[in-house]
Order: C-alpha cells, then structure tokens, then sequence
C-alpha cells in the first residue's frame, strides 16, 4: 500500500500550521483578511492612473453629457405645486 505523507503549511497570514490541502490559508477568516489585504494593495497602487483616466474620459464627453441631461430635464419637466410631470 502507498503511504501518503501529511504536510504541514504555515498559514500565510496568521502564521499557525495547518493541513488543508494546496490551501495557503488556515481557515475562511485568514483567506478572507488575506483578500482584503492584497485588495487594498491593488487599489491602493493603480488608484491615481484609474482617476486620470477618469478625469481624462469625463473632461472629452462634459459637452455630450451636458446636453444629454438638458434633453432628459426638458422631457421630465415637473410641475412643483402639483408634484406631477408636466
């Protein structure tokens, strides 16, 4: 009979050992705060260039978009004493 040996890892976030498989996290909770924390990092790191190109996007459309919302205000017009669209 083949005899399996069991291996112990670290967790990579708590530090105790563990033996779940190819798993780098202890339990759900670790994998969880392991996933917030790289999350973070991610936004953390890209948040600036994501804002210009926001920024970027917004300032080539403003005139589109002023003139889709003046069309979409004028069709949705609303009688203020009567609280009904005109």
């Amino acid at each position: 009979m083949k005899t399996t040996k069991i291996i112990e890892r670290t967790c990579i976030e708590c530090g105790k050992l563990f033996t779940r498989g190819h798993a780098k996290c202890c339990s759900p909770e670790c994998y969880r705060k392991r996933a917030k924390r790289l999350n973070a990092g991610y936004h953390e790191k890209y948040r600036k260039s994501h804002a210009d190109q926001i920024k970027a996007y917004n300032d080539s459309h403003k005139e589109q978009a002023k003139i889709r919302m003046d069309r979409y205000r004028e069709k949705h017009k609303h009688d203020k004493m009567k609280g009904t669209i005109v």
